[in-house]
Formats: structure tokens, C-alpha cells, sequence
């Protein structure tokens, strides 16, 4: 994921110098546990019985993050 994270802080970076400033949130890192879907990539719920589970969409809570300008840093697992 640090590529996906590189481009995403790249796109805010200029986003936010142009002046497209979309709030507070906007360019700050996050991470999401692994029970939440991000689009395109495997949601197990650090299980092996959901290995091959890629999302096909973003969770609602991934969609919101997102709009608000937010950086998907790392999909956290369980200990």
C-alpha cells in the first residue's frame, strides 16, 4: 500500500496548493482495520477463509474518508 499511499498524498499535495482545499481532514494519513472495505483490496478480517476476498467497492465509511481528502496510510490487522 505505500504506493497506493504515495500518489493519494501526491493528489492532496496539489489539490491543496491549488487551492481545492476540502478541510482539516484533508492530506492526513489514516488506517482502516482489516474488516473494512477498501475498493481493490483483500478485506479478511485476518482470516484465512477470506484470503481471496477483495473488495469490489469502498465501505461508506472508506467513501467519506476519502471525499474528505484523507490518506489510507496501511489496512491494519488484528494482533
Amino acid at each position: 500500500m505505500p504506493e497506493r499511499a504515495l500518489t493519494a498524498a501526491r493528489a492532496a499535495e496539489a489539490e491543496i496548493t491549488a487551492g481545492r482545499w476540502r478541510g482539516p481532514f484533508h492530506g492526513m494519513p489514516y488506517a482502516l482495520k482489516d474488516i473494512i472495505d477498501v475498493e481493490g483490496i483483500a478485506t479478511t478480517a485476518h482470516s484465512q477463509v477470506l484470503a481471496d476476498n477483495a473488495a469490489r467497492s469502498h465501505a461508506a465509511v472508506t467513501e467519506r474518508l476519502e471525499a474528505a481528502g484523507g490518506v489510507l496510510a496501511r489496512q491494519a490487522l488484528d494482533p
